[in-house]
């Protein structure tokens, strides 16, 4: 199927009975009410039909949801690639193109599938690393900042603490409120692997930290600990 069947095949999925908006409040996009697991199964569907130029038209989309599809099928071209040139073109085509996300759910649905994993696969040192995601933290939209801290979640799951907190305390001091949610969800995550360089962590930058990021962070610590952060 071509670019355009492939879209008016997606569009019969549309639910009128669905609120997809409700969840994006502050969102200037407009919705086409398809549920993610259409989207998903459309995204392994047809996946290999779509170019990396085909993904970057529909990310153009006035449409929230098919900036999704567009995000699910760069996944799914990730996941099944088996060359490191063909991935490392991917992250490339991502990080290149972040600017064109506009939700947080593009970033959460993506980063740690594509970026976060690929840091890993190419065992970069931890210093290359840094310097590749400062040049991301430096951009001016929110989108590319949250795509390097939720690209961490990848990092915690193998227990590569040190350098998500590293790359944690170059965003910290941010206040934009999408940005201090993920700090404190991935803060909470490397929490739950090793609670004491947490709180090593959120001592050291206690003075810097929003109270939104420190209630996230603090959300599995018992009644006095959350009230010792809370009062420092």
């Amino acid at each position: 199927m071509n670019f355009d069947e492939i879209l008016e095949e997606l569009k019969l999925k549309v639910n009128s009975n669905l609120k997809s908006y409700k969840y994006f409040k502050k969102s200037n996009e407009q919705f086409l009410n398809i549920r993610n697991q259409d989207l998903k199964y459309f995204a392994k569907k047809y996946f290999c039909n779509l170019t990396l130029n085909d993904v970057r038209e529909l990310l153009n989309s006035k449409f929230h949801e098919i900036k999704l599809f567009a995000v699910f099928v760069l996944v799914k071209k990730y996941e099944l690639s088996e060359s490191f040139s063909t991935k490392k073109e991917i992250v490339d085509f991502y990080l290149k193109n972040s600017n064109l996300f506009s939700n947080w759910d593009l970033v959460d649905q993506s980063a740690y599938n594509i970026l976060g994993n690929f840091l890993i696969e190419a065992k970069y040192s931890n210093n290359k690393i840094v310097e590749m995601l400062k040049k991301q933290i430096g951009k001016k939209d929110i989108w590319s900042k949250r795509i390097v801290i939720v690209s961490m979640y990848a990092f915690i799951k193998k227990s590569k603490l040190k350098i998500s907190l590293e790359i944690m305390s170059y965003l910290i001091s941010c206040r934009e409120d999408l940005i201090q949610k993920a700090i404190g969800w991935m803060l909470r995550e490397i929490g739950k692997k090793n609670k004491n360089l947490l709180k090593s962590f959120l001592t050291r930058n206690i003075k810097v930290i929003s109270r939104i990021s420190l209630r996230y962070a603090i959300e599995r610590f018992d009644k006095k600990e959350r009230e010792f952060f809370l009062k420092l």
